[in-house]
């Protein structure tokens, strides 16, 4: 949970869009409800995605907006083109509702006018992060 809020108050200080958790009561015991409110000032599209591992299975995936984890397709060398996994984030001075499963943990990334893309892999290279590439290493 520290690391949430870790993330969290990052985001707050480097990006100007304001992540607030609802309270407890707003969504089933299953899912985490998450508030993005844009108080970006800009004009431009959010993008949300919600990336990680789900943590009863070990799978690699992401979590839609209504709180689903799918889990990655298999990834290939060359790396492939992930499917579009964005969540449209809310229009300048607005609020969007989200909801995270329990039990995954990872990060939540956002990109302002454009996608972002993201490529499948085989995990390799020590990561269990399928969607980077990785340059050749050495197991030591």
């Amino acid at each position: 949970m520290r690391r949430l809020w870790k993330l969290l108050a990052a985001l707050a200080v480097t990006v100007p869009v304001l992540v607030a958790v609802a309270p407890a009561h707003a969504a089933p015991l299953n899912l985490l409800p998450l508030r993005v409110t844009n108080d970006s000032g800009r004009g431009d599209k959010v993008y949300l995605y919600v990336l990680g591992v789900n943590l009863n299975t070990g799978r690699l995936g992401y979590v839609n907006a209504a709180g689903t984890f799918t889990p990655w397709p298999a990834g290939s060398l060359p790396p492939v083109p992930a499917p579009d996994v964005s969540i449209a984030g809310p229009a300048p001075g607005a609020t969007r509702a989200l909801k995270l499963p329990v039990g995954i943990s990872g990060r939540m990334y956002m990109s302002f006018g454009a996608k972002l893309k993201f490529f499948l892999t085989p995990a390799a290279c020590g990561s269990t992060r399928r969607w980077w590439t990785c340059s050749p290493c050495r197991t030591w």
